[in-house]
C-alpha cells in the first residue's frame, strides 16, 4: 500500500536510530508498505537522486519520503491514505527535537536526541492527546520530508531536479513547481518526530546525549 523511502548514512548512531525507526514501523503501520533504503553510496550531494531513483522503482503507487532519522507514532498510516485522493502533496505534522533550529512550520518538542534518550512512551502519549480532537486533515504545507504523494503524479510533475547537487533545496525548487501548476497542499492528522541528525551526517557535530 505505501512504499516508504529515505537515504541513510552509515554510522554507529544513525544506525541505531534506523534500527528504532524499523522497529516502530513495525510496530505503528496499519496498511501494507515496503522499506527502499539506499545506505552509503559515497556521494553525500546525492540526496535527491537517492529520493528520486528510490521512487521511480518503488512497488506501491503511494510514497512516503522522509529520512532515516524520523520515526512515527501509533496509526500514522490511517489520516493518510484516508486522504490519499484529497490533495496532491500531503504532509505529516513534524515534531522535531531542537538539536538544530525547527522550522516554523513544525513542532519543537525534545523527547530525545538519540536512539537512547529517546522517550518513545511520552512521544506518542503526547501524539494521542495532543491530535485527539484535530480534523483529520487541514490545508496547507507543514515541511518537505516526511510527505506521502503518489508515484504516477511525481513523475507526471518531472521530479525533482537533480542537475544541481545537495545541498540546493531541490524539494523547494519542485514545491515551487508544483504551486505554479495549481497543485493542492494539504496536511494529514498524523505525526513524527525528526532526531535532525543533519549535523552528524555531515560531520560537523559530537553525538548528542
Amino acid at each position: 500500500m505505501i512504499s516508504i523511502i529515505f537515504p541513510h548514512l552509515l554510522n554507529k548512531e544513525n544506525n541505531a536510530v534506523l534500527d528504532l525507526k524499523i522497529q516502530m514501523l513495525k510496530d505503528n503501520a496499519t496498511y501494507p508498505y515496503e522499506i527502499l533504503i539506499l545506505a552509503d553510496n559515497g556521494r553525500k550531494d546525492l540526496v535527491y537522486e537517492s529520493w528520486d531513483w528510490l521512487m521511480r522503482k518503488s512497488k506501491y503507487e503511494l510514497i512516503l519520503w522522509d529520512n532515516s532519522d524520523i520515526v512515527y507514532a501509533p496509526n500514522f498510516m490511517d489520516n493518510v491514505v484516508k486522504h490519499k485522493d484529497d490533495a496532491d502533496w500531503i504532509g505529516i505534522e513534524l515534531v522535531e527535537c531542537g538539536a538544530i533550529p525547527v522550522a516554523e512550520t513544525n513542532m519543537h518538542k525534545d523527547f530525545g536526541r538519540t536512539a537512547s534518550s529517546f522517550d518513545r512512551k511520552g512521544f506518542e502519549d503526547w501524539v494521542a492527546e495532543y491530535s485527539k480532537d484535530r480534523p483529520s486533515l487541514r490545508e496547507g504545507f507543514c515541511w518537505y520530508s516526511p510527505s506521502v504523494w503518489k508515484k504516477s503524479w511525481y513523475i507526471q510533475m518531472g521530479g525533482f531536479n537533480t542537475s544541481i547537487p545537495f545541498p540546493y533545496p531541490n524539494d523547494a525548487e519542485f514545491r515551487n513547481r508544483c504551486i505554479g501548476a495549481g497543485c493542492k497542499f494539504a496536511v494529514a492528522n498524523s505525526f513524527a518526530y525528526h532526531f535532525q541528525r543533519a549535523g552528524e551526517n555531515l560531520g560537523e557535530k559530537p553525538e548528542r546525549v
